[in-house]
């Protein structure tokens, strides 16, 4: 493959976004990670925060940005620059989720409404749909591309097919009340759709973890409640039937949601709570930012922290790249037509397989001539002890005469 289609993969792999307004390229390898600011500095946070992200096409070049002064700025990773800034004004509120759909750029606000701008020097509103009040966060399905869910403060999930007349396709129900016969408050803050299927999973601030299958019922199928947890961000993993969620507190936790739902891993490191979570949808790989100004690497299955990079910022979003990988490539040269092209190779197991042989042929000539070392300086320590024995023996049979004192003559 040429140089032009992979190299702006092979720069960067990771992209945050900071509450200061500051995109953030990092490039994380086995024993790497550099970091690279990719906008000016002269930014004002109340305005430029960056409160959403997203990719803008299916290549993964295009990432689209949404800020709280409701515009979308839209950052090319090939040529590393910003190609284009939308207004976007329309309700009230931060932007709560940016995607594209099609050829529009979907944008949903604090007020509940979500938008259709058309892509161009000037965004022009093409649809608004309004969902409901406090909404706190939009997703994409990954199944159908046409399908948004939402979800807020006493604002239950629902999901919303953005080409069809009849917009919302399902509308969740809440729990029965409580022993106490009291209504289970709702504040839903964020929704992950598993992959190869149509269910969605919520969090909530109040630590409910509840799954919905739309085919099925309007309320959950499942349930859980994690006490004295705030949960505030949720991501679905390379495992089937599994999610990641964190909370405000740092709690980040690997769950089963088979049955009636397992908590099983805990992964650790975490001082600020977690604003978001991203993970690989093949490799055990979870990225985490958190208001600590840490982003995080974690291995799913060994709960390994595999990477801790100060960023100076507080961070609020995260996106990763779907063919994120710790091992590093080769860089080779062709010539051809008097052009010099840089090919990116991922490393070959034969060549490392013959590296490897290489450097035991290496240890296997050090441990050689190690060996004759030591049987030389054997052989000299050997001569040494003989010649002090030979000296003991010498000193033993032989016995140094005394002299004796000549005695004065008396006159």
């Amino acid at each position: 493959m040429c140089a032009k289609n992979m190299s702006y993969k092979s720069d960067l792999n990771v992209f945050v976004g900071a509450k200061t307004g500051i995109l953030k390229g990092v490039k994380l390898c086995e024993n790497v990670a550099i970091e690279k600011n990719l906008n000016g500095l002269n930014l004002n946070p109340r305005e430029d925060e960056i409160s959403a992200i997203g990719w803008g096409d299916s290549e993964e070049k295009e990432i689209l940005l949404g800020l709280a002064n409701q515009v979308v700025k839209v950052y090319d990773s090939e040529h590393l620059a910003f190609t284009s800034s939308l207004n976007t004004k329309c309700g009230e509120g931060t932007i709560r989720g940016v995607s594209r759909c099609n050829k529009s750029i979907v944008t949903a606000v604090e007020s509940g409404e979500v938008s259709l701008w058309s892509d161009g020097e000037s965004a022009k509103l093409e649809e608004t749909i309004k969902t409901g009040p406090c909404l706190e966060r939009m997703r994409h399905s990954s199944y159908d591309r046409e399908i948004i869910a939402v979800g807020g403060k006493e604002s239950d999930l629902s999901l919303w097919n953005l080409e069809a007349k009849e917009k919302c396709v399902f509308r969740a129900k809440n729990v029965p009340h409580n022993h106490l016969q009291l209504r289970v408050p709702i504040w839903v803050s964020d929704m992950a759709f598993l992959p190869g299927s149509q269910k969605v999973v919520t969090c909530s601030r109040y630590g409910h973890l509840r799954l919905y299958d739309p085919k099925a019922q309007r309320r959950p199928v499942l349930n859980m409640e994690i006490p004295e947890q705030a949960l505030t961000t949720i991501s679905a993993c390379n495992k089937e039937n599994h999610i990641v969620v964190g909370s405000g507190t740092g709690l980040m936790m690997l769950v089963d949601l088979r049955g009636k739902g397992l908590q099983m891993h805990h992964y650790k490191g975490f001082v600020g709570g977690i604003r978001d979570i991203a993970c690989h949808p093949t490799d055990p790989y979870i990225l985490s930012v958190s208001l600590d100004r840490f982003l995080r690497l974690h291995n799913l299955n060994t709960k390994a922290l595999l990477h801790k990079v100060y960023l100076k910022s507080k961070l609020n979003c995260v996106l990763m790249r779907s063919d994120f990988s710790l091992k590093e490539v080769k860089i080779e040269k062709s010539y051809e037509n008097d052009e010099v092209e840089e090919l990116l190779i991922p490393n070959d197991p034969q060549d490392e397989k013959e590296a490897a042989k290489e450097m035991d042929l290496i240890f296997n000539e050090m441990d050689s001539a190690a060996t004759r070392k030591s049987s030389k300086s054997k052989s000299i320590k050997s001569i040494d002890s003989k010649c002090l024995s030979k000296r003991k023996l010498e000193k033993t049979q032989f016995p140094p005469l005394k002299k004796k004192k000549k005695q004065k003559e008396v006159i």
